[in-house]
């Protein structure tokens, strides 16, 4: 699966948004997600996962325009991986 999202400065509430997009800013970004994933029996299935995000906008103290990211913050890249169940 391939995603590309944008979550935009102060335009939403992160905590009703996709949790796992945006850890460790929750808005101000924008990137892509890839899952993979591998069935290793019929009942057992391993998820990984694997985010790639950049902050949008710097914030601007003039304008009373506040962001959670610095600004010249870095690409960050992110691992999840999990394990199901299936029954």
């Amino acid at each position: 699966m391939y995603q590309y999202a944008v979550k935009d400065a102060n335009a939403l509430v992160s905590q009703f948004t996709d949790d796992d997009f945006g850890s460790g800013s929750g808005v101000n970004v924008a990137g892509h997600a890839v899952r993979l994933d591998a069935w290793l029996a019929r009942f057992l299935q391993v998820q990984n996962l694997f985010f790639f995000q950049n902050q949008r906008l710097p914030s601007d103290p003039a304008s009373a325009f506040f962001v959670p990211l610095p600004q010249g913050a870095n690409m960050t890249f992110r691992y999840q991986g999990q394990v199901l169940f299936v029954f």
